[in-house]
């Protein structure tokens, strides 16, 4: 990581990113990719850095892209992507949760401080989730030593979305058998074994999930709920469901009802329905990505806002259809900001915009910067060619780090 954080510190352009706390934002023009990548590296290491940082792209796929480059270049896990939730509103035979599960890790880890910069779109990042409070309050920490009711702490699980089964296989599942408990929390990279002798805490440890070997033992495990939206009960939940179905009125409103009617025997037969729609319904207060983040980033901002518009529009139109469909109704309607909300959210919080070329922007800048860098075509092999090109830039006063994959290279 010396490399990379000694070569962005001799860029003038650089220095004007690292040292902007506050006010309005500047903006770097003539960074590709790489470029990007390399001076959020370097941020990340500076001793005034503040993390959590959102960066924000136009793509996951490129939100996936930078957190590699990222991640490779600082040697660790700095970067992690925030994806975007496939919400599921209407009625469907099965859904993939694995998305949900990635953002409540990614989320957790923003408010324990260990995640340094998290790459999310701008849909992802305005889509509605799980206020901080509640995360951290619901949350179940296991130490050794600790004294656990195995059927208070199955119930309690369960109500935070995780599922029960013989032998895990995924992330959200957990298993009892004896005196050995495993679960596969959301905000954690391996499963947990958690030994009891009676109700005592007698060992924790992670496991390889294939071979159930032991890998290392933990002194505690702090278990992040599985699920974006949490009730405090299922009988909280059914009497918040019957209170609403009562006012809904409108053309549609038997149907909805009706659904709604389905969904309290589910809950009262013990059975979590697929909730997404229910979020207007769960949190007193809306919470995004925005509220996780101190400072965001921009990565190319004309994209970013297209994509935006993009996504926003996708998810106006399927709204349009599940309420025609008798799906959703009036104050089932919420699920993301909306496109001014975003914009005063992302206005407020960005320090700064990285573009690779200089566009028409209708934003207040601090300073407007252009960085000198280019990038040498692929190399096909022959020394001669790659000497020509690097002593091109050298004579222009260029400092040039050549990293190969062998010592021999």
């Amino acid at each position: 990581m010396e490399y990379f954080l000694n070569a962005a510190r001799q860029i003038d352009e650089y220095h004007a990113l690292a040292n902007h706390k506050t006010g309005l934002p500047v903006m770097l023009t003539g960074l590709s990719h790489i470029h990007k990548a390399h001076f959020l590296a370097a941020l990340s290491e500076e001793d005034g850095f503040n993390p959590p940082l959102i960066v924000l792209c136009d793509t996951e796929g490129e939100c996936v892209r930078m957190c590699g480059d990222i991640n490779t270049m600082t040697g660790k896990e700095t970067a992690l992507v925030y994806p975007a939730k496939d919400l599921m509103l209407g009625e469907v035979d099965a859904s993939s949760r694995e998305y949900e599960y990635k953002r409540l890790g990614v989320l957790y880890r923003m408010c324990e401080g260990t995640a340094g910069i998290v790459c999310a779109t701008p849909e992802a990042a305005a889509q509605l989730t799980i206020p901080q409070e509640t995360l951290l309050s619901r949350s179940i920490t296991v130490k050794n030593s600790d004294t656990i009711n195995l059927q208070d702490m199955i119930n309690s699980l369960l109500a935070l979305g995780y599922s029960r089964c013989d032998q895990i296989e995924g992330v959200s599942q957990f298993s009892v058998r004896g005196s050995i408990f495993d679960i596969y929390p959301v905000n954690f990279p391996l499963p947990v074994r958690i030994e009891l002798w009676d109700e005592d805490v007698d060992n924790i440890s992670t496991f390889d999930i294939e071979t159930q070997r032991r890998i290392d033992t933990i002194k505690k495990i702090t278990i992040a709920p599985a699920a974006e939206i949490l009730f405090e009960n299922n009988r909280v939940f059914s009497d918040r469901l019957t209170t609403f179905s009562a006012k809904i009125r409108g053309k549609h409103a038997d149907s909805v009802k009706k659904r709604i009617a389905a969904d309290i025997e589910k809950l009262e037969n013990g059975i979590l329905p697929d909730c997404d729609k229910y979020i207007p319904l769960c949190y007193n207060e809306e919470t995004s990505l925005f509220d996780y983040g101190r400072n965001i980033i921009i990565c190319e901002n004309s994209a970013c806002t297209e994509s935006f518009k993009s996504a926003a529009a996708q998810h106006s139109e399927d709204l349009k259809m599940l309420f025609e469909d008798g799906i959703l109704c009036k104050s089932l309607d919420r699920y993301m900001l909306t496109k001014a909300e975003y914009q005063a959210r992302a206005e407020e919080m960005t320090l700064a915009y990285l573009d690779n070329f200089m566009r028409g922007h209708d934003i207040r800048l601090s300073k407007l910067l252009t960085v000198s860098a280019g990038q040498v075509a692929p190399w096909s092999g022959e020394y001669k060619y790659l000497l020509e090109e690097l002593k091109a830039y050298m004579r222009d006063n260029f400092s040039v780090i050549v990293f190969a994959g062998t010592e021999k290279g």
